[in-house]
C-alpha cells in the first residue's frame, strides 16, 4: 500500500473509484479493501454504492458491530481505539479470509449493547468499514486503503440529525459528545489514517 497522498476523487465518481481499486486487486485469492473516515464522513453509504456497481457483490465487514458491550457503555467515548473489541476483529477477519463464515456480533446503538449475532459468508470482496479500518492492527491484511475525507462542519451536521432522529438524543447531548469526544479522537487518531490511504475519496 502506498504512504504518498493521492489527489481525492469525489464520491460521486464511482466509476473511477472502481477503475482505480482495480490496480489493488491480486491475481488470487480475496480482495480486502478498507474504507475509513471520521463519524458521518460517507463511509456507508461508499461502500453500498460500491455494493451496487461492482461485478460481484462483497461482504461488508462493517467495524460498528464489534463495540464493547458493558453496563458502562453509556461512559465510553465511542471514537477512540480501545472502544472496539480488537481481538475479535482481527479473529474474524483471519477466518473470513481462510472462506469461513463468522458469527458477527449485532450492536445496538439504542441500548449500547450486543444484542446478538448474525452469520457473515466472506465473498471475493470483503469491504471494511469503520473508523479505524485503516488502524495498524488492520493495515497489513488489506490490499486496497480508502479513506473517505469530509468537512468537519457537514459531517457534525449529519451526525446531529442520524442521533436525534436514528437513536432518540437531544441535539444538546450530540453536540457535546462531538465537541468533547469525536473531534478530538478525529484529529488524534482517525484523521492521520490518510497518510496510509491508496485512495482518498473526498466527500462535500
Amino acid at each position: 500500500m502506498s504512504a504518498t497522498h493521492p489527489i481525492p476523487i469525489p464520491l460521486a465518481e464511482l466509476s473511477e473509484i472502481i477503475r482505480q481499486a482495480d490496480r489493488f486487486r491480486p491475481d488470487s485469492g480475496m480482495f480486502l479493501v478498507g474504507i475509513a473516515g471520521g463519524s458521518c464522513s460517507g463511509k456507508t453509504f461508499l461502500c453500498r454504492q460500491l455494493a451496487e456497481r461492482l461485478p460481484k457483490t462483497p461482504t461488508v465487514f462493517s467495524l460498528d458491530q464489534y463495540y464493547w458491550g458493558s453496563a458502562c457503555a453509556l461512559l465510553t467515548n465511542f471514537d477512540e481505539p480501545d472502544a472496539l473489541d480488537w481481538a475479535l476483529i482481527l479473529d474474524h477477519l483471519r477466518a473470513m479470509l481462510e472462506g469461513r463464515t463468522i458469527d458477527q456480533p449485532v450492536y445496538d446503538f439504542t441500548t449500547h449493547r450486543r444484542s446478538g449475532t448474525r452469520p457473515l459468508s466472506p465473498t471475493t470482496t470483503i469491504l471494511v468499514e469503520g473508523l479505524y479500518a485503516l488502524h495498524p492492527r488492520i493495515r497489513p491484511s488489506l490490499h486496497l486503503a480508502i479513506f473517505v475525507d469530509c468537512p468537519i462542519d457537514t459531517a457534525w451536521q449529519r451526525r446531529r440529525t442520524r442521533d436525534t432522529e436514528e437513536r432518540g438524543r437531544s441535539p444538546e447531548d450530540v453536540d457535546r459528545q462531538f465537541r468533547e469526544q469525536v473531534l478530538p479522537m478525529y484529529l488524534q487518531h482517525i484523521a492521520p489514517q490518510q497518510a496510509h490511504a491508496d485512495l482518498i475519496v473526498a466527500n462535500p
